[in-house]
């Protein structure tokens, strides 16, 4: 029988047919729940490219099991009843047993107990809240754990940038309490002081209240935990109301919009970033991405085009039964993804080497790895 081979960050991907144990007319469904549209439709949209470019090749190759995928999708609109909705509708296609979802944690967590009472699997490109960790047999993602991209980038600011004293601003949902949560506790395990912790809704664009109250405890640095957009505006009022300490930020800072708005603002701005490499190198996947798109994917492009592969990977070797497809999932060690180098746990969670990152001269650098 031959193989379907997975992306390889140094190898091109060669999906080959493989014999059909089903009807070969029959497409293998699986669901997509993602944020088509609403506030943050742009991170949906970007891993449904990289979704669609990989079932473009492996369909171009014959598919999976001699059959087609099809990917059925659901605008979640970033909001939690939606993505219930779309969640039930999926699940009630009985041919469907895997959802390649949620985008973000909020939805993830309002989602997952529908797919675990129907036993279906739901894998998440992007949702991080620490609460998803061990929350179902069924559930993985391979977005890293708030919990140790926070982590690193304490240590990081506590010991190598010998900072002891920071500011946190965060956005008031999932996402921005996993990550201010755990970078607060591991910054005070160090010994460092957390001055203040500053809320703002999603989608905000004015700080000036949120930093005027920070500026008072004149902070070293200024921890930014949210969306790119939003903390690329944080960024810019930050420097504007006359504040220059050390900027610090998650993973989206890394997104490329952040440094068109922020112009020279973000410069020595550092942030953490799982398998931050992936940026630095010219992939066959990156290839071929530009070649379709005509622009260079993100991390959640290269995340969702991993979730499909995995998932086809776990039907070629292991069949369509989910709790079989689980423990496929959960033994995979050191996989060389599109997003990187990633292994997963008994919990659900990837395991992917943090970077961290530095504005310098308008572009991203590493500073550690």
């Amino acid at each position: 029988m031959k193989k379907i081979k997975v992306a390889l960050l140094a190898t091109a991907v060669l999906p080959l047919v493989l014999c059909s144990c089903r009807n070969e007319q029959e497409a293998i469904k699986i669901g997509a729940l993602l944020s088509l549209t609403g506030d943050i439709a742009e991170y949906g949209q970007r891993a449904k490219k990289g979704i669609d470019l990989a079932v473009e090749e492996i369909n171009t190759e014959g598919g999976v099991k001699g059959q087609k995928i099809n990917i059925i999708y659901e605008d979640t609109k970033g909001s939690p009843k939606d993505g219930v909705n779309g969640a039930q509708k999926l699940v009630l296609d009985k041919n469907i047993r895997m959802i390649i979802g949620t985008i973000s944690s909020s939805v993830t967590l309002a989602v997952e107990p529908i797919t675990t009472a129907n036993k279906v699997i739901l894998f998440s490109p992007a949702a991080s809240n620490p609460k998803l960790s061990g929350i179902s047999k069924y559930f993985f993602r391979n977005w890293t754990s708030d919990d140790l991209e926070a982590a690193v980038l304490a240590d990081y600011t506590f010991g190598n940038l010998e900072i002891k004293d920071v500011a946190v601003i965060f956005v008031n949902n999932d996402y921005g309490l996993g990550l201010s949560s755990r970078f607060k506790q591991r910054f005070e395990e160090l010994g460092g002081v957390i001055h203040t912790m500053e809320t703002y809704p999603q989608n905000e664009s004015d700080f000036k209240t949120q930093i005027a109250k920070v500026k008072t405890y004149n902070p070293s640095a200024i921890y930014l935990a949210g969306y790119h957009r939003e903390m690329a505006y944080a960024t810019k009022q930050i420097r504007e109301m006359g504040i220059n300490c050390q900027i610090l930020g998650d993973a989206d800072y890394g997104v490329q919009e952040l440094l068109e708005i922020t112009g020279n603002t973000s410069e020595g701005a550092i942030f953490s970033i799982p398998s931050a490499d992936f940026f630095d190198k010219v992939t066959p996947f990156k290839q071929r991405f530009m070649d379709k798109y005509g622009s260079e994917p993100s991390i959640f492009e290269a995340n969702g085009y991993d979730t499909v592969y995995i998932l086809c990977k776990a039907i070629e070797s292991v069949g369509f039964n989910t709790d079989d497809i689980s423990g496929y999932i959960s033994s995979i060690k050191d996989y060389s993804g599109a997003s990187g180098l990633q292994s997963y746990t008994k919990d659900g969670d990837v395991v992917k080497p943090i970077f961290i990152k530095q504005v310098k001269n308008n572009q991203f650098i590493i500073i550690q790895q």
